[in-house]
């Protein structure tokens, strides 16, 4: 923790609203993308990420510094997620019938893409968030703070409490396994792309 961050956080446990702000402006775009990480919803992300801050404050008093701040209210912002995610599974056993819902239409296709484009789209894009959250805690854990909160290397070291080399090869397996996982995806959406392409009547005029 430098100087100027165990000043904020001195001043911030004396009762100071101005130097928690100072804390809370300092990290929370990173506290709102480690969320969205998790989550993959913004409006969910964006509320975990009020209520850790306002955990945070509410336990300013027992942050004794062993840490910087950020790597602080990154465990607390983890903890939620966790959270949010165990109550999500056990909202998934509700019935979209029970829910009134089997009778909304879809949203409309883009005109620019095919519907099978679309759909394989989509499938990627869960089978992405599906992968992610399958991979094991310490894996998922570099990989939303380097990709998705934009961290730097050793900033997700710092967060984790891992040395460099560690996280540099847990980073390598997590993006190997999602690569393999989503090579065929890729090949498929690829050829529909470039069939699409092809039996376009007004290409090449």
């Amino acid at each position: 923790m430098d100087r100027a961050e165990s000043k904020l956080i001195e001043a911030a446990q004396g009762g100071d609203n101005d130097a928690f702000g100072q804390l809370v402006q300092s990290c929370q775009e990173r506290v709102v993308q480690v969320a969205y990480g998790y989550l993959h919803d913004m409006d969910e992300a964006r509320d975990v990420a009020q209520d850790a801050f306002v955990r945070a404050y509410r336990a300013l008093n027992r942050f004794n510094g062993a840490s910087t701040f950020w790597t602080w209210i990154y465990r607390i912002t983890c903890n939620l997620c966790k959270d949010r995610l165990r109550r999500r599974m056990r909202k998934k056993e509700v019935s979209l019938e029970g829910l009134g819902l089997e009778n909304e239409e879809p949203p409309l296709p883009s005109p620019s893409a095919s519907p099978r484009s679309e759909a394989i789209e989509k499938e990627l894009e869960q089978v992405v968030s599906d992968l992610i959250e399958s991979l094991p805690e310490k894996h998922r854990r570099v990989l939303v703070l380097r990709e998705i909160a934009g961290l730097s290397y050793q900033e997700v070291a710092d967060a984790t409490g891992c040395r460099l080399g560690t996280v540099m090869s847990r980073l390598f397996h997590a993006r190997k396994k999602l690569a393999e996982q989503l090579e065929p995806y890729r090949q498929v959406l690829e050829e529909d792309l470039n069939s699409s392409d092809e039996s376009n009547p007004f290409e090449n005029g």
